[in-house]
């Protein structure tokens, strides 16, 4: 596999970081993580200016070459003969200046079942978690997500929902979380300590155009149980429906009817994007 560190595109075998580099050191710098579509990378600009903005909140400048992502990630996908494939820019403070890493790679096996049957996910209490600053940026500090991650996969589920012990379920450690309830949309608004996930924001806007109306708004553990749908958002991911959390049923047990309409609706925002690319 190759990868971009540096200015160079090396094999993976080759690539080498300074082991004074305050990434390594220290969890000191900021990512994106990012999906193509077709050899199309998707919602680029969007990846971008966040992570711009994920660097001036940690003081590090934003190298000018992030401005060549667009070439960067292109070459890397046909590099490694990708087209639908994962990809990954990494900012770190490096040593005297910023190091930059790009790679790709096959997507996560999610699988078809778990779109047509609905995801397990559970509940965490982390108030840890939100007791520093940085948690609206995608900081390469990233232990605790993992933590919350791993603990989800331990007791069989895909994701864990993180209870914000002031405003109930927020987020989850991968992905936004989305609640449906006699036909509104309901999302955590992004005043709390949440990413603003591109995959979110592309959700929002397109229900406004189905006419779903969407409310950013705290909800209780209790709400969100009795909530009539329930599904998640990130870049891999996409859309993907929740039927169990903490192994009590949610709905009828299946994905619901407008949380497939909205996946069905971001796949052909996806493919028009894709045909749009010309290649």
């Amino acid at each position: 596999m190759i990868v971009y560190i540096n200015g160079e595109y090396l094999p993976h075998s080759e690539a080498r970081i300074s082991p004074l580099d305050r990434g390594f050191l220290h969890g000191f710098g900021a990512f994106e993580t990012l999906r193509s579509y077709n050899g199309k990378i998707f919602m680029l600009d969007d990846h971008v200016k966040r992570l711009k903005g994920a660097l001036h909140s940690l003081n590090i400048k934003p190298p000018r070459v992030i401005d060549n992502l667009q070439e960067i990630l292109g070459r890397l996908l046909k590099l490694n003969k990708l087209r639908d494939a994962r990809l990954r820019a990494t900012v770190t403070a490096g040593h005297n200046e910023p190091a930059v890493l790009c790679t790709s790679g096959e997507l996560p096996p999610y699988g078809e079942e778990l779109y047509s049957k609905g995801a397990s996910v559970i509940l965490i209490d982390d108030p840890e978690k939100y007791h520093h600053g940085f948690l609206r940026i995608k900081s390469t500090s990233y232990l605790g997500n993992i933590m919350v991650r791993d603990e989800a996969r331990r007791r069989g589920a895909l994701e864990a929902i993180i209870c914000h012990p002031v405003h109930g379920p927020i987020e989850c450690s991968m992905s936004n979380l989305f609640i449906i309830e006699e036909g509104r949309i309901l999302t955590p608004p992004l005043f709390l300590p949440i990413l603003p996930g591109i995959t979110r924001d592309v959700v929002v806007k397109m229900a406004a155009g189905l006419d779903l109306p969407v409310v950013e708004i705290t909800f209780t553990r209790n709400r969100l149980m009795q909530c009539d749908e329930v599904f998640i958002t990130n870049s891999l991911m996409e859309v993907m429906p929740v039927t169990n959390i903490d192994k009590k049923i949610i709905g009828d047990g299946k994905p619901g009817k407008i949380t497939l309409e909205i996946l069905n609706r971001y796949h052909k925002v996806v493919n028009n994007a894709a045909q749009d690319s010309g290649e």
